[in-house]
Order: structure tokens, then C-alpha cells, then sequence
């Protein structure tokens, strides 16, 4: 325990000394619960899994000004997720979502009801979901492949969508 603690002290002091861009956090109290990289049953953890104290429906913000690029409503995997395309070449993944804010809902229902189908995916123009940095995008929750309510993060490369360290942001 006292190992965990030291290691996510020096990632948090190292991503503050060595910060790649001017993001804010995607919840207002961060808990790491699951690191980047963390061995998982066949595969390594591409993000942080960030708690929300067994709470569904915490804001969810962007961490930064950009466009919504993708939104997928599942029942499984990342469940509820969006995904917002940054300048700079970086896009930003916040999944198992209770549910997105109301505007959200509405053109996601919309899109429900016009395709017939629950499980949806979207990939929206890049003028169509504009985002600022600071806005609720989302609230906390369970949906997915997930095991409690609590904020899958990760960031990723825009062009090859390799997954990055998101303490380096």
C-alpha cells in the first residue's frame, strides 16, 4: 500500500512538472483506481479508472475545448462513451457514462428511434458537437463492461488512436 501510495504520488508530481497541455481534470475530486498500463486478463489498461465513490450521475467535464467526434451507446465494453477531438492532435475518452447531459440525450434518442436500434454509434461532423473546455459532457455511472460507477479516462493519439499516458497531461 505504501508502495501504490509513493508511485501515484511521483506520477502526480511528474505530470504536473512535465504537463503536455493546458487540460483541466475530467471530474471535480480525483481517486485513482486503476493506473495506465495496469496488467488486466489479456490486456494492458489503456487509461485511469477515476472513482466516483460508488456514485453514479458526478459531472463529467471536457478537459478541453474541441468537438465531440464520437458517441456509442452499448451494453457492453466502454457502454456510454464520447469522445472529444482536440487541437493538438489528441482526442480524449470518458465511458460508462450513466447517461450524457440533455442535448446530448435528445440527439442520441433521435438517432435511437431513426435507426431502430438501442446500441448506437455515431461519428459526428466536426462543427456539429462543438465542446469547450470546462463543459459537462456526461454523468458518472456503470454502464458497459464495468464492474462499479466510475469514470473510465484516457487520452489517445488523434492520427494512430495509441492510447497516451494521461498523467503526462
Amino acid at each position: 500500500l505504501l508502495r501504490l501510495f509513493i508511485l501515484s504520488l511521483f506520477l502526480l508530481i511528474n505530470s504536473f512538472c512535465f504537463s503536455q497541455t493546458d487540460f483541466r481534470l475530467p471530474l471535480d475530486k480525483i481517486t485513482v483506481t486503476g493506473n495506465f498500463c495496469e496488467i488486466r486478463p489479456g490486456h494492458f489498461h489503456a487509461g485511469l479508472d477515476l472513482r466516483t465513490d460508488a456514485s453514479k450521475n458526478l459531472p463529467i467535464y471536457s478537459i478541453g475545448d474541441g468537438y465531440i467526434s464520437r458517441i456509442k451507446i452499448s451494453t457492453y465494453g466502454y457502454g456510454n462513451v464520447i469522445y472529444v477531438t482536440h487541437p493538438g492532435g489528441y482526442v480524449s475518452v470518458y465511458a460508462h457514462q450513466h447517461h450524457f447531459t440533455d442535448k446530448l440525450e435528445k440527439h442520441m434518442r433521435k438517432k435511437q428511434k431513426e435507426n431502430e436500434t438501442f446500441e448506437l454509434e455515431l461519428f459526428p461532423a466536426k462543427d456539429e458537437l462543438p465542446i469547450k473546455k470546462g463543459d459537462v459532457i456526461g454523468y458518472s455511472g456503470n454502464t458497459g463492461s464495468s464492474q462499479a460507477p466510475h469514470l473510465h479516462f484516457e487520452i489517445r493519439d488523434e492520427k494512430t488512436e495509441a492510447a497516451l499516458n494521461p498523467f503526462k497531461f
